[in-house]
């Protein structure tokens, strides 16, 4: 397969982790060794969203890198709230306005929007928390940016010598590209490519 910059944009999952929510430019990308507290975190902030999202929201994902036990990662969690269909988009929005979250639109994924938060506070609890960094979507259950995320998310924590591949690939990136992140990005194309032709 062409591992060109255009074909790489061609691929959904590689789409998806190329279009983030926005991030300051200068920062550099900093990868860190797993951490378990990862998953404590995801399901906190995972029972404030569904008790206040109640039906609306089918279940909420972890997903990216932090999902995956043992896996170095940049320490921000990744949720996907998982709707019916698009008809139910604008309820969410609502109630996660009423969290703190604001609604930051596809971002140039199609089938995902993003939701971005001021402060630590977001979402608002009685009494306040300090949560850690995430970063929030909304997706439909067939969508594909939800599907590409989740299976490779589930191929990775059965198959321990990819995922260590993988860690040590995005170590080794983030050392050579720094505050680069879109080379950073780009740069994991062939790697990511290569993991969903073997699941397709």
């Amino acid at each position: 397969m062409n591992k060109s910059g255009s074909n790489a944009r061609r691929n959904p999952l590689v789409g998806i982790l190329g279009k983030g929510l926005p991030t300051v430019a200068s920062r550099p990308v900093r990868i860190v060794s797993y951490d378990a507290n990862w998953a404590i975190a995801f399901r906190e902030l995972s029972s404030v969203l569904s008790d206040h999202l109640g039906e609306l929201a089918l279940r909420i994902e972890h997903v990216g890198s932090t999902s995956v036990p043992g896996l170095p990662a940049k320490p921000i969690i990744d949720m996907t709230i998982v709707i019916l269909n698009r008809s139910y988009l604008p309820k969410v929005i609502e109630v996660l306005s009423e969290l703190g979250y604001h609604h930051r639109g596809d971002i140039g994924v199609r089938d995902r929007e993003a939701f971005g938060c001021d402060n630590v506070n977001v979402p608002y609890t009685d009494p306040k928390k300090s949560w850690p960094s995430h970063h929030l979507y909304c997706c439909h259950e067939e969508s594909m940016p939800l599907v590409c995320h989740v299976q490779f998310r589930d191929y990775l924590q059965v198959h321990a010598e990819d995922a260590n591949q993988y860690g040590e690939l995005k170590r080794k990136l983030a050392a050579q590209y720094g505050s680069d992140r879109e080379g950073y990005t780009n740069a994991k194309t062939g790697f990511i490519e290569s993991i969903m032709e073997r699941i397709s």
